[in-house]
C-alpha cells in the first residue's frame, strides 16, 4: 500500500510541474509621440531665455550712476568751496567778538549771573567735505541667458539649429523672497523617565520665481504662450530645527541657495512640459516578459522563440520602431497560435493551462500596444481577469491601462 501511494505521488509530481512560468524583468526605451503634433514637419529648434526685469534693472542702475556722478560733482564743489566757507566763518567770528568786546565787564557779569546769559561768540568752523554716496539699488539677478537656455531648454527629437526652427522661449520675471525669520517652538521631550520642555529654533522664509513659456512654429506662429500658475505661489522653506534659542545664519547665502534651487527646478519643469507636448522624448519602460520553460514531456520551443523575438523587438523599438514592431508581430503570431490549444476548465496537465494562458495574454497585451493595435491589447487585458491574476498582476494591469490610454491618445493625435 505504501509503495502504491509513493508511486502515485511521484506520478502526480511529474505532471503538475510540467512547466514553469518565468516572469523576467523587461526594460527598454521607446520614443514617445508628442501630445500635440503642432511641430510636425519641422526638424530644427532653438531656445532662448528672456529676463523681463532687465529694463527695470538697467533703469535703476542708470539712476544710481547719475546719483553717483552727482555725489562726485557735489564733493568736488564742496572741496572747492571749503576754503571760502572757512574764511567767512573766521570773519563772522571776528566781527562777533568785536561786538562782544564792546560790552563792559559789569554787563557781562550781570548777564551771566543774573540772567544766565553767556553770549560770548563761539567759533563755528565748517565741517570738512565728505563724499555722500547713495545706496546701491536692490536689483534682480542677471543670469547668463545663453547658458540657461543651453542647459535647460531642449526639444527632444529635434536638431539644435536656428534655420526654419521651432523657437522655445522661457521668460523669467525675477526671484522674490521674504527675509528669513528666526522661529522658536517649545516641544516636549522624554528622557530619564520624565517629560520636560525643550526649545527648538529654525529659520523660515517663502520664495517664488514666476516664469512663462512660449513656443513658436514656422508657418504657424505661437502654438503656446502661457504663464506657469504654480510658479506664482510662494514656497515655504525651513532650516532644520535645532535645540536652543538661536542659530547662526548667513541670510544672503541661504537665500541665494534657494534662488539657485528654484531656477533649476522651474526651468526643468518648463522643459519637461514643452517636451511632453511637442517633443519626441525617449522614455524608459519597465515591465514583465513571461516565458514558459519545460519540466517534463511538454515542449515549449515556440514560446522560447517568441520570447527571444519579443526581447529583441523591445530593445529595438526606441531606435528602429519598424524593425522592433516586426519582431513583436512574430511573437504575437506564435502566442496567438499557442492560445488555440487552451481550453478553460483548469486542466493543469495541459500544455497551455490557465497559468500559461494568463502569462501569454499579458505578453500579448504589451506587444499589441507597441504595435499600435490598442483594441486587441485591451481585449487581451480583459480576458486576463477570468484567469485569477495575482495582486501584483492586477496592479500591473491598472498601470498598463493608464499607459495604454495615454499612448493611444498620442497615436491618434499623430496620425
Amino acid at each position: 500500500m505504501k509503495t502504491y501511494i509513493l508511486t502515485a505521488l511521484l506520478f502526480a509530481t511529474v505532471h503538475v510541474f510540467a512547466q514553469k512560468v518565468s516572469d523576467d524583468d523587461l526594460n527598454f526605451e521607446y520614443k514617445r509621440l508628442p501630445a500635440d503634433p503642432a511641430c510636425k514637419g519641422v526638424t530644427n529648434y532653438t531656445s532662448k531665455v528672456v529676463l523681463s526685469y532687465e529694463a527695470e534693472n538697467a533703469a535703476k542702475m542708470e539712476e544710481y550712476n547719475k546719483q553717483m556722478a552727482g555725489a562726485d560733482q557735489q564733493y568736488e564743489q564742496d572741496v572747492k568751496d571749503y576754503p571760502e566757507k572757512v574764511k567767512q566763518a573766521e570773519e563772522k567770528y571776528k566781527k562777533e567778538m568785536e561786538e562782544w568786546d564792546k560790552k563792559s565787564m559789569g554787563t557781562k557779569i550781570a548777564e551771566k549771573t543774573m540772567l544766565g546769559i553767556n553770549d560770548k561768540p563761539q567759533k563755528q568752523i565748517p565741517q570738512k567735505p565728505y563724499k555722500s554716496y547713495p545706496s546701491k539699488p536692490a536689483m534682480k539677478k542677471a543670469y547668463d541667458k545663453d547658458m540657461l537656455a543651453s542647459t535647460y531648454l531642449s526639444l527632444d527629437g529635434f536638431t539644435k539649429n536656428s534655420s526654419n526652427a521651432v523657437v522655445v522661449t522661457a521668460t523669467l520675471m525675477g526671484f522674490e523672497a521674504i527675509e528669513p525669520q528666526l522661529k522658536n517652538e517649545t516641544r516636549n521631550a522624554y528622557s530619564n523617565g520624565a517629560t520636560h520642555p525643550v526649545n527648538y529654533c529654525w529659520y523660515e522664509t517663502s520664495y517664488k520665481h514666476p516664469m512663462s513659456v512660449k513656443v513658436e512654429v514656422p508657418g504657424k506662429g505661437e502654438v503656446l504662450n502661457q504663464g506657469i500658475e504654480q510658479f506664482n505661489q510662494y514656497v515655504v522653506a525651513k532650516t532644520t530645527a535645532t535645540e536652543g534659542s538661536g542659530q547662526q545664519m548667513n541670510r544672503e547665502a541661504y537665500t541665494q541657495q534657494l534662488e539657485d534651487k528654484c531656477i533649476a527646478e522651474n526651468m526643468k519643469y518648463i522643459n519637461q512640459m514643452v517636451n511632453e507636448k511637442y517633443g519626441y522624448s525617449k522614455i524608459k519602460r519597465g515591465s514583465v516578459l513571461y516565458n514558459i520553460k519545460p519540466k517534463g514531456d511538454n515542449k515549449y520551443d515556440d514560446y522560447q522563440t517568441a520570447y527571444e523575438s519579443a526581447m529583441a523587438g523591445y530593445n529595438m523599438i526606441g531606435s528602429d520602431p519598424a524593425a522592433g514592431k516586426a519582431k513583436l508581430k512574430t511573437s504575437i503570431d506564435i502566442w496567438e497560435k499557442a492560445l488555440l490549444e487552451y481550453k478553460s476548465g483548469g486542466d493543469k496537465h495541459a500544455r497551455v493551462n490557465d497559468d500559461v494562458a494568463l502569462s501569454t495574454r499579458f505578453n500579448l497585451a504589451e506587444a499589441y500596444m507597441w504595435t499600435d493595435e490598442y483594441a486587441k491589447a485591451d481585449e487581451q487585458l480583459i480576458k486576463t481577469t477570468s484567469l485569477d491574476p495575482s495582486r501584483r498582476q492586477r496592479k500591473w494591469s491598472e498601470e498598463f491601462k493608464t499607459l495604454m490610454g495615454e499612448q493611444k491618445k498620442r497615436f491618434e493625435a499623430n496620425k
